[in-house]
């Protein structure tokens, strides 16, 4: 039920791809439509040269404007944070959805600004879900409520942790993608390379965000 759309097909949406692929310095991948009433949105693609998004009619009836962006957001920075960077979805879900979380909410800072960040950011950390370590296999999460405010919560909030240490997470994060490019980052090559980049030994802290039961 996926229907490939163009500019003069769903001008809204196309714009929305576009705006958001040229700010994340990405081409604009091909654009599909699904024609279902259940809130859906994926990217796929073996790098960024060769990606979709795909998007249901549902979500786009359902969410406000910001919400999806912010939904197509965090799908098209997996081109860079899967797609390009490889890494374990099952035994590390943190490393990939983390990372495109955390690109996500600078997305929507600078273009929403920062009340709409810190909304978004809240929401994630779900107070009434059951927190787990986000380090560790997918299957220990009871649900996925669980798994969203462990995974897009918890662990985005190192990357913030490491903000205000250091300054420099998104710069970070840029030589990390390029270090790792089409090919495989495990959570050692992870900390290796933030501790390179840094200067400095950071694993007590990443470990008080990934391991430490909650």
């Amino acid at each position: 039920n996926a229907e490939p759309v163009d500019r003069r097909s769903a001008p809204e949406l196309y714009e929305m791809v576009e705006v958001l692929s040229r700010r994340a310095g990405l081409p604009v991948p091909a654009i599909y439509l699904i024609h279902t009433d259940q809130p859906n949105a994926f990217a796929t693609g073996r790098d960024p040269q060769n990606a979709a998004v795909a998007v249901s009619a549902g979500l786009l009836r359902t969410l406000e404007t910001r919400e999806v962006a912010g939904v197509i957001a965090h799908e098209l920075a997996h081109q860079w944070f899967y797609a390009l960077v490889g890494s374990d979805q099952v035994n590390e879900p943190w490393q990939d959805e983390a990372l495109s979380e955390y690109a996500t909410l600078r997305f929507i800072n600078k273009r929403f600004g920062n009340s709409a960040a810190l909304e978004l950011r809240l929401q994630r950390r779900s107070p009434e879900a059951q927190l787990i370590s986000p380090s560790g296999s997918i299957l220990r999460f009871p649900g996925y409520r669980s798994y969203t405010a462990s995974v897009y919560g918890h662990a985005v909030e190192l990357l913030f942790a490491l903000d205000e240490r250091t300054g420099k997470t998104a710069a970070f994060i840029e030589s990390y993608v390029k270090r790792f490019a089409f090919g495989y980052a495990t959570r050692k090559g992870f900390e290796q390379a933030l501790d390179a980049f840094m200067g400095d030994s950071l694993g007590v802290l990443v470990s008080e965000y990934l391991d430490v039961p909650l």
